[in-house]
C-alpha cells in the first residue's frame, strides 16, 4: 500500500471515530468505538449511512452484503447481525 493511500486510510478511520490521532510521535490508537467494532459486538453501518457503488452493486444500509469466513460465500448483512438491524426493520 502506497503512503498517500495508507494516510487516506488512517483520516478515514479518525472521520469514522474508529482511530484517534495521538499527537505525540504521530501516533494513532483505536478508540473503544473502533474497539467494539473490531471485536464484533457492534456494527459500524448501525451508526454510519452507506450509500455507495463498489464494483457494479450499490450497497445501502437496507442492502448490504459482506464476506462470511465461516461460510466462504458473501452474504447480506441481515443475515449475519439479524440482532443488530434494526435500522429499517
Amino acid at each position: 500500500m502506497g503512503e498517500n493511500i495508507f494516510l487516506y486510510t488512517l483520516k478515514h478511520l479518525t472521520k469514522l471515530n474508529l482511530l484517534e490521532y495521538i499527537d505525540i510521535k504521530d501516533k494513532f490508537k483505536i478508540t473503544p468505538f473502533g474497539k467494539r467494532i473490531l471485536d464484533s459486538r457492534d456494527f459500524l453501518y448501525r451508526h454510519k449511512k452507506i450509500d455507495r457503488w463498489i464494483g457494479g452493486v450499490h450497497l445501502t444500509n437496507i442492502k448490504l452484503w459482506c464476506w462470511d469466513t465461516d461460510s466462504s460465500s458473501i452474504v447480506s448483512i441481515k443475515f449475519l447481525f439479524s440482532s443488530f438491524w434494526n435500522l429499517y426493520s
